[in-house]
């Protein structure tokens, strides 16, 4: 059963993203006194920093003296319609790969 479970739970997370997001997924969007927005997910935060990685893995480091103004958004950063291009046998051989991950003990 538990594995039927993670299964729908991963089938899920890929085709509505944004339903249910772990904390540690969630993503803000940070602006800058100068302007520039930065929309990541949050590495490290403290009094001074706040530490950034972005949907394509680059690091921000933002002083927090620099921050207008810091919003946890709703949306995740996984693209919506993932399995779109696939063929359903191939979407089913996706989950069958990623739950099989999950059931692996960590090494």
């Amino acid at each position: 059963a538990d594995k039927l479970k993670s299964r729908e739970a991963i089938l899920e997370s890929i085709l509505h993203p944004s339903r249910q997001i772990e904390e540690k997924y969630r993503s803000v969007s940070a602006l800058t006194l100068d302007g520039q927005v930065v929309v990541g997910t949050v590495v490290q935060e403290t009094e001074t920093d706040l530490i950034l990685v972005d949907a394509n893995g680059r690091r921000h480091e933002l002083a927090q003296d620099d921050l207008e103004a810091v919003k946890r958004l709703e949306t995740s950063l996984m693209p919506e319609q993932l399995l779109a291009p696939l063929t359903e046998q191939q979407a089913v051989d996706l989950i069958d790969y990623l739950s099989s991950l999950k059931s692996q003990p960590a090494g």
